[in-house]
């Protein structure tokens, strides 16, 4: 059954409806969320994935039979104070709850606010830490909280790599406070090997003298931690000097996508990388979800859109699952929640200064064969690992066939000897037939 939108008038922003033109048991009241993503501005186009994703999430939810709920669709990116307003209004109407809230800049006006008007709502992909770093009743988050996001890299590093081995961090000096921040916890927490930090800055065009101190310094494990470009471009150069660690890593999610491949030339085969969801993940109902968007965009999902479709799934179930209907049981609903999907299992807790938090398990990327393959945890991986990394000369090529280039070098070498052997025979026996 296709979707039908109509536009509606706000006090505050025009809203878009999005209505189910049956429900599966009308004598249930259709329960309403209002749902926030940026409508306009220089993050249009994160709302319109974002969108494509909570249709995506209730065609499954049709599928299933379930009743649909109606969806007010209402824009992130106004000002806080427009925000507020809107948050009030909401509250002051039948809205049971609030969805989305993306980008973090938002979700941290309208958790405020939503907060002091006992109005559940329920963060879906926004990764500030501070949205859930107060403790706040009202509120809930799937995405993890930024700090969160190199967990399972780190299982990773323990586990394949050892974690007595050393490692070196080379970042951007521009973000040297923000990205050795960051590591310095996780290195503190679970590593027990020498860590050297080397610094660059920002648009680098060479870095001969820091590849001369990695080799210098033999590290087991680096990790490139600044922009695409110039990870990249340090990954060229390592290549132009036939260096390599057992691994390259990549220290943020956001640096594991196709561009950085892109950039790299060749040269991004084996480096590892973060991430908190991954269309090749083996989860449940992942395959499902990843066709789903792309027959309504053509495009493949991204992050924000696997949390988005999931935010409105917890959601669903968590009205299904309230004992009336309120806000107050709604809420008691969402603290209860603990199912498994596409970004892993989803239980909302409080550890670590965080509240109301989902932690999901996150992945470890590698790049095989040109694309982003999870390797990690072992029972979500679409690829097997490779570690230590090959030399250089002995990697696949783009189209995916392996060049032995030493062992070329070898048989050549072979060959060129017994070519030159058997010439000085032949030689030999002329001069013995001419002498006869």
């Amino acid at each position: 059954m296709p979707l039908r939108l109509r536009l509606a008038v706000s006090g505050v922003h025009p809203l878009l409806l999005l209505a189910s033109a049956l429900l599966a048991f009308e004598e249930l009241p259709a329960a309403e969320i209002a749902v926030f993503l940026p409508l306009q501005g220089n993050r249009a186009a994160a709302g319109i994935e974002l969108r494509a994703a909570y249709e995506a999430a209730v065609n499954r939810i049709e599928e299933r039979g379930e009743r649909l709920p109606i969806l007010s669709f209402f824009d992130s990116s106004l000002d806080s104070a427009s925000l507020a307003d809107a948050i009030d209004r909401i509250a002051d109407s039948d809205v049971h709850a609030i969805v989305g809230g993306f980008p973090s800049s938002a979700a941290l006006v309208i958790a405020h606010h939503a907060d002091s008007r006992g109005v559940p709502f329920l963060v879906d992909c926004a990764s500030a830490d501070a949205i859930t770093a107060a403790p706040r009743r009202y509120v809930f988050r799937l995405a993890p909280p930024t700090s969160l996001e190199n967990d399972a890299l780190i299982r990773w590093m323990r586990e394949v790599v050892g974690m007595e081995r050393r490692i070196a961090l080379v970042a951007d000096s521009l973000l040297e406070k923000r990205a050795f921040g960051k590591w310095n916890g996780d290195l503190d927490d679970y590593w027990e090997g020498a860590a050297d930090r080397l610094l660059f800055r920002s648009g680098e065009s060479d870095f001969k003298e820091i590849i001369h101190s990695l080799q210098h310094q033999k590290p087991a494990v680096v990790v490139l931690l600044g922009g695409v470009g110039d990870a990249a471009r340090l990954l060229r150069q390592a290549r132009d000097a036939d260096w390599t660690p057992y691994a390259f890593v990549v220290g943020s999610s956001s640096m594991a996508n196709p561009r950085f491949i892109a950039a790299a030339e060749g040269a991004a085969r084996f480096v590892v990388g973060p991430a908190i969801w991954s269309p090749k993940a083996n989860r449940p109902g992942n395959p499902e979800f990843v066709s789903a968007y792309q027959t309504l965009t053509g495009e493949a999902p991204g992050v924000r859109a696997a949390f988005a479709y999931t935010g409105l799934l917890v959601m669903q179930s968590a009205i299904l699952r309230a004992k009336e209907n309120s806000r107050e049981a709604l809420r008691e609903s969402l603290s209860s929640t603990s199912a498994t999907g596409i970004i892993g299992a989803v239980k909302f807790e409080n550890f670590g200064g965080y509240y109301q938090q989902n932690r999901p398990a996150g992945l470890a990327l590698q790049v095989v064969d040109g694309d982003w393959e999870a390797i990690w945890p072992l029972d979500e991986a679409s690829s097997d690992d490779t570690y230590p990394a090959p030399e250089w000369g002995e990697r696949r090529s783009p189209s995916g066939v392996r060049f032995p280039y030493r062992i070329l070098l070898i048989a050549s070498a072979i060959g060129m000897t017994a070519a030159l052997y058997y010439s000085l025979r032949r030689r030999e026996r002329e001069n013995n037939d001419d002498s006869a």
